[in-house]
């Protein structure tokens, strides 16, 4: 499973890194829930955020990492 996720992760990195600004920047050709087009960018930040946070999904998971942090105690 982990090594799923890497796998995954790397392929999506370099599918990110291999578009153009033009595509990166291009409207969907699709309307998302609200009715209007938005960049391929946003899309993509949705799928991997936290609603309304573009890219922000890693912020759903502070509260598990401060929990950790505070199990394992300081140096």
């Amino acid at each position: 499973m982990v090594q799923h996720a890497h796998t995954t992760h790397r392929e999506q990195i370099e599918a990110n890194d291999g578009l153009s600004d033009e595509e990166w920047l291009a409207k969907a050709p699709y309307r998302v829930q609200d009715g209007r087009e938005r960049p391929l960018a946003t899309l993509l930040g949705f799928l991997t955020a936290a609603p309304e946070r573009p890219f922000g999904h890693v912020f759903a998971h502070l509260p598990d990492l401060e929990a950790y942090v505070r199990s394992v105690g300081s140096p």
